[in-house]
């Protein structure tokens, strides 16, 4: 006798034959569902790209990719008056050690 998952391997997503389209037709149909779907979505989108795997192109990157330059200088301007402002804090950190040790009366 055989397990149900030994049974269910035989199977393959491709041998399930389901017409989605209609499938979600008749569930925005429901009374239940038509009385919530208040804009109306009819899950083309979704469908499209999920079961018939057709997505969207996108735009042209021209837009984002100066968007993005412009991020990535931002970036680097605050990284380095970071960095800048760093060795400022350890230049008067030794600074203070120095002075501190050469005192007269320092042992």
């Amino acid at each position: 006798m055989r397990s149900i998952y030994s049974q269910f391997n035989l199977l393959t997503v491709h041998d399930i034959k389901i017409d989605v389209e209609a499938l979600v037709q008749a569930y925005l149909s429901h009374e239940q569902v038509v009385s919530k779907n208040t804009k109306e979505e009819t899950f083309e989108t979704s469908i499209r790209v999920f079961v018939k795997e057709v997505q969207t192109p996108l735009p042209p990157p021209d837009d984002s990719t100066s968007r993005f330059r412009e991020l990535v200088d931002a970036y680097n301007r605050v990284k380095r008056q970071y960095a800048e402002k760093r060795v400022t804090i350890q230049e008067e950190t030794e600074r203070k050690k120095r002075y501190f040790t050469n005192l007269p009366w320092s042992l």
